[in-house]
């Protein structure tokens, strides 16, 4: 069985912003230049302390997790999917919510996590 891969060319940009000492944000966007649209894009924001961490972001993004294919953006029906995140960490104990260390590690070039 052979795949087809369609072309792509795409330009991404990422960030990850301390605004003080317990505060920072952070974002991400990719943008394919061949179809002239944004691919998908994440904004969160980050509270750090002594004892606890708590994230929030949000992301928007073309679900092709059916298919596994590259969308079709010419297809009228193509909608972005939202998806809101949050991740409560209470160091030396634990964290509950969703890895989004996972995310701002996939997105946001050169980000690791912290150890706590």
């Amino acid at each position: 069985m052979t795949v087809l891969q369609a072309e792509t060319e795409q330009i991404t940009a990422s960030t990850y912003l301390p605004i003080n000492k317990n505060w920072r944000i952070f974002g991400a966007i990719n943008y394919s230049i061949l179809d002239n649209t944004s691919i998908e894009e994440m904004v969160g924001v980050e509270y750090d302390n002594c004892c606890w961490s708590f994230r929030l972001l949000n992301l928007r993004y073309y679900d092709n997790s059916s298919t596994g294919f590259f969308p079709d953006f010419s297809d009228p029906d193509l909608e972005k999917e939202n998806s809101t995140q949050f991740q409560v960490i209470f160091k030396g104990m634990g964290s509950f919510g969703s890895r989004i260390s996972n995310i701002l590690e996939d997105m946001v070039r050169g980000y690791k996590e912290r150890e706590y």
